[in-house]
């Protein structure tokens, strides 16, 4: 829920592009979860683990922070909230936000 309301919902229309990518799961089961859970941000079904192996081979969920180049700038496993926050404000800073 924080990812929806404190990254997709406040940065959205600043050149966000957010990815969170369903490691086994079909583009079904993610549309179900969405549904039930009312999350707004993009899913994206990676069922084969192609697009999660490039990134990772261990821990979910994972949270990497691409810049404009493409070059990883944060990454972290699991969910703790100072890292959390530490990484919605390298995103204010990739996107120039002031708030």
């Amino acid at each position: 829920p924080q990812l929806d309301k404190m990254v997709w919902q406040p940065f959205k229309e600043d050149s966000l592009a957010l990815f969170v990518v369903g490691r086994e799961h079909t583009e079904a089961e993610l549309r179900a979860f969405r549904d039930s859970t009312g999350f707004t941000f993009p899913l994206v079904a990676d069922s084969s683990r192609q697009l999660y192996s490039v990134f990772a081979s261990q821990y979910i969920p994972r949270n990497v922070l691409l810049d404009r180049n493409g070059i990883i700038v944060y990454q972290s496993a699991g969910y703790e909230e100072q890292e959390f926050k530490k990484m919605v404000s390298i995103i204010k800073t990739l996107l120039q936000v002031t708030s």
